[in-house]
């Protein structure tokens, strides 16, 4: 879009005005498409002068045009290819505008290769990347968020350098995240972190969720598969870019904690409650204050300056970063190179992280038949840990945060047991640092014509070193001189993989092509720590642990993997029609033992362009309607290293005053017969054009069927063993997943699109063991919370029926010990009591999720802003639930503020606080609803006109402003409805960058 637009309206008037004074001549036309209807609505422009009009209903178009020279105008229409012609002076100007093929013969990657977007026969989603990237992070993760249905991202660690999860349709093995992660594969290369990318070098990614579309990576492909394609230098002049940016993050949070005169009340009232004096209401006395407040709390009490905890800890958080890339290229080489920055301040003081990368992507042509290149990539990065608990928002108000000469009192509110955080914080020293190393070196040789060969090989090199010290002041090293650890770690792998392409052209109709894959990867994890105590004095920090004077045994873990792996691939496509795919992946993994390390995952999947079939180019409103079938399996190898084995534990223990060592049995009993985790999809998806590409869009509705699942179950204490992991069991993943995008305007001066995606998933356990009840139903397993029919994330616990308000109502009631305030829960089962039968399952994962995303582009203004909603999610709150004592309304530390029961507040939905009682069944309270809706970004950018960039000798400036989580709407009370409100937390972030092209 031209830059010059940004003057459009004025320009438009003064060539109407002002015919009489240059000149003009009135152009008429009419605007067909190939099949000789009329198109209307067709933009008719002249770029050079912003000047225009459209074509009527019937197509016709009539506008002035200046008597000038080198005149072009430029005829454009939604879903059709644009066309410019040069203006010679002529009155009528006939154009026929053909389709629009270019999103149809998209290039997009798909695995050990690529393929045009309309010949992919599986659920392969197409990120837009340029979108995701208005979201600036390090967390790669969340430039997914929104922006490809059936992909769930959820943040889970928003300390600086943290993570997020994804999960692709649903949760499929009981094996933690790390076992329903997808794998990530960048370039080619299999990878376990993603993090590390500097997102500024990311050219395309695409997610493959279906068994067809991930079966060539078969045993590692069982949660979904993204891939990653970095950029590549191109033929041409040298290109240089910079982006830069700096933000501040502030904290947000939609609950109040108790002020300084209301926890002073709640505390009165939890000594009133068991002060066994009664008034003439028959209700409990209050207790004089100097029995209810410690001499301390009397002090502070009296001068009424009572400590909010969040501001005295809490500070706005500033991130910045620097990025810049080189680009070139000739007729044999090219060359793209980056460096990258970045450095985020946490809100917790002495929280942060920091990152430096390089990269380094050359190709080189060899002559027509081989050609090679390398992939290099470093990143050097150190993180400043913090405790990732905000606990001391509980601290009571009744503090003193600071003595008289400015420095921190260790022991703000009087009492030993509670330690100042920022003492702590002051006190101690958290970093880790990490260097990556990873090369990658390709190679392809044409053997003969169509017949390609190619050698993929990668190297990487991940060292972690960490390093803590608590000193002898701090609450943890007290009475210890000090504490240090020093931890280490180096992991390693290596791939090597022998790829094989044919394609074969039988007939104009008829075409096949082959890819056939032999690898090879192996990877290792080395693990060392040492702890010591009883150091001389504070002043070298973990440095100084040699001088220790009590240095423990060091910790040493050293697992290896290898997977050898086979693939074959075979497209068909009939009359550019009718396509089908036909994949095998047979894999061996050194995890499980010698009967069952191997496993084969096929898949089929088959789909028809039914847009060219002549009776549905017959209905105008069709552009494009494609319909995909698959079918096939893929493998979870969902073990740690050595599990099939019978491992021994190290163990330490004290002889006559020296320390000494053996081993001893592990817990969990050797299973030498396990093998893979099996996920058996099938996928039926529709993907469409509409009103010459106005709506276009993709539907899949899928079930999955993951079998063979790895669980632990418990075993008879007279083996001497507490477990043993089986392959027993079946989960299965069914859902609707649809992704819209509406191009509502698209003219030279206007452009404005929606789009949305919808994902509603419905996860279950089929099975758990063999064992079946006399009815011949499969067994639930209360002890681990998993019950048969219901999904694997669930609570179990009571339900939450109000709060008794009067001994009558207690009487003869199903809970006769319950006083006046108490809790009260549902008897389920209508026995007349409440036991462990009247608890009841509650599901943890959404309903549904989806976005709805908006891009408006005026002039030189790009605006973008995008809604990412949750519905239906439960999640419990640890902070009313009494957790670390905050909540517990006994007075004893401050929390959540809630409408507790009083005798003068009867109404109250919460327990009645009592000094030396847990409330019972506190827990019901905390189950709460956590659907929200989040304007998670509104981005602003101005891009500078071209008159301006052509003086400076550049071809673009873009200046933007974005803001993210700007406002969240939901009833979970929290920092963020993604984390319980002791996380660490995720703030409201305000962000100006640049962006330079020469």
């Amino acid at each position: 879009m031209s830059q010059k637009n940004i003057f459009y309206p004025f320009i438009v008037l003064l060539c109407l005005f002002g015919g009489t004074l240059f000149g003009q001549q009135t152009l008429t036309g009419t605007t067909t498409d190939e099949t000789g209807e009329t198109l209307p609505f067709v933009n008719v422009v002249i770029e050079s002068l912003s000047i225009g009009t459209t074509s009527d209903l019937d197509g016709n178009y009539t506008f002035e045009v200046p008597n000038q020279e080198n005149l072009e105008i430029t005829f454009s229409f939604i879903g059709y290819a644009s066309q410019t012609i040069p203006y010679t002076g002529q009155s009528t100007l006939n154009v026929i505008l053909g389709e629009d093929t270019n999103l149809l013969d998209e290039v997009v990657v798909v695995g050990y290769g690529t393929q045009k977007k309309s010949d992919i026969t599986g659920a392969v989603s197409i990120i837009k990347v340029e979108d995701a990237k208005k979201v600036p992070s390090t967390n790669i993760a969340e430039l997914l968020r929104g922006k490809s249905p059936g992909v769930q991202v959820t943040l889970t660690d928003p300390s600086p350098g943290g993570s997020s999860s994804i999960v692709i349709r649903g949760i499929s093995s009981f094996g933690g995240s790390d076992a329903n992660k997808p794998l990530f594969v960048v370039d080619g290369v299999p990878q376990e972190d993603i993090n590390g990318i500097n997102s500024e070098d990311i050219k395309s990614m695409e997610i493959l969720k279906d068994a067809s579309s991930q079966a060539i990576y078969g045993a590692r492909a069982a949660n979904g598969v993204v891939l990653i394609t970095t950029k590549r230098g191109k033929k041409g002049e040298l290109k240089i870019a910079y982006h830069g940016y700096r933000s501040t993050q502030k904290l947000v949070r939609n609950f109040d904690l108790y002020s300084g005169d209301e926890w002073v009340q709640l505390r009165r009232e939890a000594y009133r409650s068991e002060s066994g004096r009664l008034n003439e209401d028959g209700w409990e006395e209050y207790e004089p204050d100097d029995f209810v407040f410690t001499p301390f709390q009397l002090d502070v009490l009296g001068t009424g300056k009572y400590i909010n905890w969040e501001d005295e800890v809490i500070n706005d958080a500033t991130q910045q970063s620097h990025s810049v890339s080189l680009s070139t290229g000739s007729d044999k080489t090219s060359l793209f190179s980056s460096f990258s920055f970045f450095d985020q301040n946490g809100i917790i003081p002495k929280s942060g992280y920091a990152r430096g990368t390089a990269r380094l992507n050359l190709d080189h042509k060899v002559n027509d038949k081989f050609t090679f290149g390398t992939n290099i990539y470093l990143t050097a990065d150190k993180t400043d840990r913090r405790s990732g608990s905000l606990n001391f928002i509980t601290l009571p108000p009744l503090a003193k945060v600071f003595d008289d000469n400015g420095d921190v009192i260790r022991y703000p509110t009087g009492e030993i047991e509670k330690t100042s955080p920022l003492w702590n914080i002051n006190e101690s020293t958290n970093e880790f640092f990490t260097n990556r190393f990873q090369m990658t070196v390709f190679a392809q040789y044409e053997i003969f014509k169509n017949f390609k060969y190619k050698l993929n090989t990668s190297i990487t090199r991940k060292s972690g070193q960490g390093g803590t010290y608590q000193t002898r002041l701090h609450s943890s090293a007290t009475g210890v001189l000090g504490k240090a650890t020093l931890s280490g770690s180096i992991d390693k792998d290596f791939l090597i993989e022998n790829i094989f392409d044919y394609n074969l052209d039988i007939n104009d109709n008829n075409r096949m092509d082959f890819t056939f894959v032999q690898g090879i990867s192996k990877g290792s994890k080395e693990f060392s720590k040492t702890t010591a105590t009883e150091f001389p004095n504070d002043l070298l920090g973990y440095n100084g642990i040699a001088s220790a004077a009590n240095i423990l045994p060091v910790e040493r873990r050293v697992v290896e993997r290898q997977l050898l792996s086979f693939m074959g691939r075979m497209r068909y496509y009939f009359n550019d029609k009718y396509l089908l795919t036909l994949t095998a992946r047979r894999d061996g993994a050194s995890v499980f033992s010698e009967n069952d390390k191997w496993g084969v995952f096929p898949s089929v999947a088959v789909a028809w362009k039914a847009h060219l079939e002549p009776f549905i180019q017959n209905l105008e409103f069709v552009d494009e309607l494609k319909l995909r079938i698959s079918h096939g399996s893929v493998g979870n190898q969902a073990i740690a290293p050595y599990t099939t084995l019978g491992l021994a534990s190290a163990e330490n223990y004290l002889f006559e005053g020296a320390v000494g060592g053996g081993y001893s049995p592990g817990r969990s009993l050797f299973n030498p017969d396990l093998k893979w985790e099996t996920s058996t999809t099938s996928n039926f998806g529709v993907d469409f054009g509409l009103f010459k590409n106005f709506l276009v869009g993709n539907v899949e509705v899928y079930k999955a069927s993951t079998t063979d699942l790895l669980i632990n179950r418990t075993t008879p204490g007279s083996t001497g063993y507490s477990d043993i992991l089986v392959n027993i069991g079946e989960v299965e993943n069914s859902g609707v997943e649809v992704g819209l995008t509406a191009n509502v305007i698209k003219k030279k001066n206007f452009e404005w699109s929606l789009s949305s995606t919808f994902s509603a998933n419905s996860n279950k356990i089929i099975k758990l063991s063999d064992e079946v009840d006399e009815n011949g139903n499969y067994l639930d397993d209360l002890s681990r919370r998993r019950f048969i029919g219901h999904p694997i994330s669930v609570i179990f616990d009571y339900k939450y029926d109000g709060i008794w308000n009067s001994q009558e109502e207690i009487d003869g009631s199903h809970m006769p010990d319950s006083r006046p305030g108490d809790i009260r829960v549902q008897d389920i089962n209508s026995d007349g009591k409440i036991d462990a039968e009247d608890r009841v399952i509650i599901h943890k994962d959404p309903d549904w999720y989806g976005s709805l995303g908006t891009n408006v582009s005026f002039g030189g203004f790009d605006l973008y802003a995008e809604l990412y909603h949750v519905a239906g999610a439960i999640k419990y709150n640890n902070y009313l639930a009494g957790f670390n004592e905050g909540g517990s309304l006994q007075g004893v530390l401050n929390g959540i503020k809630v409408d507790y029961w009083t005798p003068e507040n009867q109404t109250g939905t919460y327990p009645r606080p009592r000094r030396n009682e847990f409330p019972s069944n506190l827990g019901t309270t905390a189950i709460s609803d956590a659907t929200y809706t989040r304007l998670r970004t509104v981005s602003l950018a101005y891009h500078l006109p071209d008159i301006i960039t052509k003086r400076l000798k550049l071809s673009d400036v873009t200046i933007y402003g974005t803001a993210t989580n700007l406002v969240t709407w939901t009833d979970f009370l929290s920092y963020s409805p993604e984390t319980t409100v002791g996380a660490y937390p995720d703030g409201k972030n305000f962000l100006f960058g640049i962006k330079i092209t020469n």
